[in-house]
């Protein structure tokens, strides 16, 4: 693959072999980098194979995130995709690396974000629940911060909200109400958020 565009030093815009425009991530992958010149293929660590308007916003909140919070949200959604066995949306990604930041900070800041439907999500959805768990042990590795259990829940119910089928009847209506409660629970937390550009994507579940 060849550069099409430098975002960043470890984020570049490329086309794949069948011509599709993706995002290409690494560290120090775009690192003094010019349009036309060959990618190394030994510093890829990820392709997003994405739609125009995913690409518009991954490179937005991508060029601004550390590169340990999108390390952290790849390798969490492989795991998950493995685990769950069925695709997840692309905004995945988004939401959840946008989510691990800001939990981090709010972390480190000594002010976590207590999850009130923690019971209600280890109870309905359970899978994802231990998912997010494990999710917090990757998030450690990667970033040397360990989150809270709360933190499990929410990535639990991103999960839910990346694979989810509005049309099938396995979702009870208790479990329909708990994913309608979430997302209020996180739209209160985006609007306290310092960075308001997140809202463009935040609880999108397209695939």
């Amino acid at each position: 693959m060849q550069v099409d565009k430098v975002i960043n030093n470890n984020l570049i815009r490329s086309h794949d072999e069948k011509g599709q425009e993706v995002l290409v991530m690494g560290c120090g992958i775009g690192f003094k980098k010019k349009s036309g010149e060959y990618i190394d293929d030994g510093k890829v660590e990820k392709v997003y194979v994405l739609r125009k308007e995913e690409r518009q916003h991954m490179e937005e909140l991508f060029s601004s995130m550390p590169l340990e919070c999108i390390q952290a949200t790849n390798e969490i959604v492989e795991y998950a995709t493995i685990s769950l066995g069925k695709q997840l949306s692309n905004y995945l990604y988004l939401n959840l690396c946008d989510h691990i930041h800001f939990a981090i900070q709010r972390s480190k800041g000594g002010n976590p974000i207590q999850n009130a439907l923690l019971t209600e999500i280890k109870r309905f959805y359970n899978h994802e629940y231990q998912i997010g768990m494990e999710s917090l042990n990757i998030i450690k590795r990667k970033t040397g911060v360990f989150l809270p259990e709360d933190e499990a829940g929410f990535i639990a119910m991103h999960l839910v909200n990346a694979s989810m089928d509005f049309h099938d009847m396995g979702h009870t209506q208790e479990m329909m109400k708990i994913i309608r409660l979430w997302k209020e629970l996180i739209s209160t937390i985006i609007i306290k958020k310092i960075s308001p550009c997140s809202r463009k994507w935040d609880l999108r579940h397209s695939v």
